[in-house]
């Protein structure tokens, strides 16, 4: 027999055999296997998968190795990428220029007006870093330490008094975006934190009464604003204005 029929024999004995008969489904783990193994040459096409994919996958989503894993967490992927990751820090200069100018209000507040002024500009800021230590809030406070500069000027205490105000004022407006009833609360915890360094200063009962009623009277006022004045950049200004205006006006009793 020619060598040539036996192979072609062979080949058509190998074409004739039946399959294998029906062993089943696949286990789990080949069924993963497979669909890991054509993911994985899916990966390997050039551009699949964009950096700032792999970046919040990375970043944000539990690290696996299941290349169906991966995918599975691309294709979740519809909200556009943030500008920053919330995981990652932020810049430290920001946080560095705000301890350096809380320190420089710290500084001014102690060297010319003393403890008293120290420990209304220390509530504010507690009040700013609870709000969000921001330097725009921060900058509100310089207007307000602006009644530094007459008192010392005129050795007026007085003055005082609407300082105290604008800060109480400050207080309640950087706390107003989380919670009303925690802006009123923190206007009114201004107000007692002014009383009670005026009682410590031994204010005569008539004037501590005076200015209780006054100190009164601008925290409704500033409650009214939190509560009725649309939130603008311009509204923690005003509302401190008019705050220590009042407060001011209130000298003359």
């Amino acid at each position: 027999m020619h060598p040539n029929h036996a192979f072609g024999d062979a080949g058509e004995r190998g074409r004739n055999v039946d399959p294998p008969e029906d062993q089943g489904e696949p286990s789990q783990a080949t069924h993963r296997a497979n669909q890991a193994a054509g993911v994985e040459e899916r990966l390997l096409e050039p551009s699949y998968i964009t950096l700032a994919e792999f970046h919040r996958i990375a970043m944000r989503r539990p690290v696996t190795t299941d290349a169906a894993e991966v995918l599975r967490q691309i294709g979740t992927l519809e909200k556009p990428l943030p500008r920053f990751c919330p995981s990652m820090p932020q810049r430290p200069w920001k946080s560095l220029a705000f301890v350096a100018f809380e320190s420089v209000l710290l500084a001014v507040a102690a060297a010319f007006g003393g403890p008293a002024w120290t420990g209304m500009m220390v509530l504010a800021l507690l009040v700013e870093v609870s709000a969000g230590s921001q330097l725009a809030g921060l900058a509100w406070l310089v207007p307000a330490l602006g009644w530094l500069a007459p008192a010392v000027l005129t050795a007026n205490r007085e003055l005082f008094f609407p300082y105290s105000m604008a800060v109480a004022a400050f207080m309640a407006c950087r706390l107003r975006q989380r919670s009303f009833r925690g802006a009123a609360g923190t206007a009114a915890a201004g107000v007692l934190a002014f009383l009670g360094i005026r009682l410590a200063q031994q204010a005569t009962w008539q004037v501590l009464a005076t200015e209780a009623m006054v100190a009164g009277g601008i925290l409704l006022m500033i409650v009214g604003s939190c509560r009725w004045l649309p939130e603008r950049p311009w509204q923690t200004g005003l509302v401190m204005a008019v705050a220590s205006g009042l407060a001011y006006a209130g000298l003359a009793l």
